[in-house]
């Protein structure tokens, strides 16, 4: 069986995203990225120039069920942030 790799990040409730590696730039979650039951798909872009700059799948069983819930509620607030 194949392993995935572990990924550790930071995010705020505002969607500023942050690797844990250190001189990894920061991001921010994009408008684009979308949550369902079982999967979240995020939509990274730069901070500062606002370009796109990666995507992620990350299914319901990569995270706890408070994190799952948290990051989506954090994709839904972005979707609606109209500034």
């Amino acid at each position: 069986m194949r392993r995935l790799p572990k990924w550790v990040f930071l995010v705020s409730e505002n969607g500023d995203w942050q690797w844990a590696e250190d001189g990894v730039q920061e991001k921010m979650l994009a408008r684009q990225s979308r949550v369902t039951a079982w999967v979240l798909f995020i939509c990274l872009q730069d901070k500062l120039s606002h370009r796109p700059a990666e995507r992620l799948l990350v299914f319901r069983d990569q995270l706890s069920e408070l994190n799952y819930r948290r990051l989506s509620r954090i994709i839904l607030r972005r979707q609606a942030d109209t500034g």
